[in-house]
């Protein structure tokens, strides 16, 4: 493949830190005209995973692949990667200016306009020495260069943290139309699953550096449904005969909560036999999503989800 076409792979990578695991046997497939979003809490091993797959990172076992070559000590497959860290790189004395023209010569796919759209969009000063600028503003103008470099495969480590909303939804149309136009490749970790939620085309769930979810969004909002219902006193089932995949139980009052693995036609055609009073088909949100996971994986988040 060439061009915009880029597919990365991550084949069984497994990362320690004085003999800590970071990361552990993570196997994934990433395709391009995408936005994936790598998510999990803080330690989950989101910015060590995201250092491998650039290459700035050596496993100590397995393969990061981008184009059928190993990343690892390769420039070439480098050279089609940008990397936003959470600590953004710059050089002290050097403006933005000066760092522009510094990714300029490195990425030949620089765009000069897109980078001025954004330095407007989000009032940055261009000839302010950038060792004058706050967290935040080092942080929207990794984002403006990452995004000005055009590359085939670009990662964003907690993108939107400390972006206000007006900057946040400019960063993330400028994202998705880079997408759309040039069929590139977008990873962006973060720990906030809400915002990920109408964003990502595709997820993989982190905890403590194991994977437990890779899916596409559309298949993860029909993998199971909170379903809310209130019984007719005279016409209750027996709640385990149900041909239904139940996979828990809550009750407050004449109130009971189900998470039910079925489509919402299968539950609703089961339920709906029964005549209840009230009937409500919820899809799940990311967030509750990656908690159901963990808890299907034995991990101890009941206290969580209130389950």
């Amino acid at each position: 493949m060439t061009g915009k076409t880029g597919m990365l792979k991550a084949d069984k990578l497994t990362k320690s830190f004085d003999g800590k695991p970071a990361v552990h046997d993570i196997s994934f497939t990433m395709q391009s005209h995408t936005i994936y979003g790598l998510l999990g809490s803080n330690g989950a091993g989101k910015s060590t995973l995201m250092r491998l797959l650039c290459g700035i990172y050596k496993p100590d076992s397995g393969t990061v692949f981008y184009d059928g070559e190993s990343v690892y000590d390769n420039p070439n497959a480098k050279h089609k990667m940008f990397f936003v860290p959470d600590t953004p790189f710059y050089y002290p004395d050097f403006d933005m200016a000066q760092m522009g023209e510094f990714y300029k010569t490195v990425y030949k796919s620089w765009s000069d306009q897109l980078y001025h759209d954004l330095l407007r969009v989000l009032d940055l000063p261009e000839h302010l020495s950038m060792h004058k600028f706050s967290k935040g503003m080092l942080r929207q103008a990794a984002l403006v260069y990452g995004l000005s470099t055009l590359p085939n495969f670009l990662l964003m480590d907690e993108a939107f943290d400390g972006l206000d909303p007006i900057m946040r939804q400019a960063v993330r149309k400028h994202v998705i139309r880079q997408v759309a136009e040039l069929e590139n490749t977008v990873l962006i970790s973060s720990h906030n699953l809400r915002e990920m939620e109408d964003f990502c085309d595709h997820v993989i769930f982190l905890h403590r550096g194991e994977q437990i979810l890779t899916a596409d969004m559309d298949d993860l909002r029909q993998l199971a449904y909170k379903v809310q219902i209130v019984w007719s006193p005279k016409n209750k089932p027996e709640i385990e005969k149900l041909p239904l995949n139940i996979q828990k139980l809550k009750r407050h009052g004449v109130l009971e909560t189900y998470i039910i693995k079925n489509s919402e036609d299968e539950i609703r055609s089961v339920l709906s036999e029964f005549s209840p009073v009230v009937l409500e088909i919820i899809p799940l949100t990311l967030e509750e999503v990656f908690f159901y996971e963990l808890a299907r994986k034995e991990y101890a988040v009941e206290n969580l989800i209130g389950w």
